[in-house]
């Protein structure tokens, strides 16, 4: 496979207008021929070592390298890690709101399938959002051990555990600043990776219940359902997901 011809699939995909505080798509460019693709969450130092050694010429991640709120200067850790990606001649792609927000196989929607939650919409800010339903209405702390057998992470949890649920709205990562916008759509629940203080109160204030599940545990399944609609079209390469374990 040539590079562009894997840029030019992605870019079906992920068509773009996604409002987003980093670049997407080719954030560094390697090998123009490409035998090997290794998918990840996210691009840190042990991952894209762990690409290398394994034989990738590029990998596609949701967190990648280069963000807004950094400096502009190659130092530090990011040195490092464009350096090790230079030196390996491999390319670096990432994806972080077209992948979360994807309606086929974004972290959310890829989420709800793998938790066998059923789909009811997409809402919020940009779609961020989707609102889905349980098989049959459980209580939080049923549905949080059915989370932890799948994602097998102990979640945290806020909120009372014997009230039922049967509408739950998930954003996964950190997406806490989603909280709110989950109770106004009459949410019995809200499922996402990371928890902070004020949201502890606002689940027992307002009787929504707030599950935080992990950031990486709840954005491995967007990733791979990626790297399993773009196989199919080249079949002479090899695809890999390579999941590091991150407790956060």
């Amino acid at each position: 496979m040539l590079l562009p011809d894997l840029m030019n699939r992605l870019t079906e995909i992920f068509p773009g207008g996604s409002k987003d505080f980093c670049p997407n798509g080719l954030q560094v460019s390697g090998s123009k021929n490409i035998s090997k693709v290794v998918f990840g969450v996210s691009a840190s130092l042990e991952f894209l070592e762990h690409a290398e050694s394994i034989g990738a010429d590029a990998v596609i991640v949701h967190h990648g390298l280069f963000w807004n709120y950094q400096d502009h200067t190659i130092t530090g850790m990011l040195a490092d890690r464009v350096r090790s990606v230079m030196l390996a001649n491999m390319n670096v792609i990432a994806y972080h709101a077209p992948l979360d927000h994807h309606q086929s196989i974004g972290n959310n929607i890829a989420l709800a399938k793998h938790l066998e939650y059923e789909p009811i919409e997409f809402f919020g800010p940009d779609d961020a959002i989707l609102m889905c339903k349980p098989s049959h209405p459980e209580t939080l702390v049923d549905l949080s051990i059915g989370i932890q057998d799948k994602l097998d992470r102990k979640p945290v949890i806020a909120g009372d555990a014997t009230m039922p649920v049967n509408k739950i709205a998930i954003c996964t990562g950190a997406a806490g600043i989603y909280f709110q916008d989950a109770i106004d759509a009459g949410a019995h629940m809200f499922l996402t990776g990371e928890i902070s203080e004020q949201h502890y109160h606002m689940a027992h204030e307002s009787g929504v219940h707030y599950i935080a599940a992990g950031h990486h545990a709840t954005e491995r399944y967007g990733v791979q359902a990626l790297m399993d609609m773009i196989k199919k079209d080249f079949k002479d390469t090899a695809f890999v997901f390579a999941d590091l374990p991150n407790p956060i």
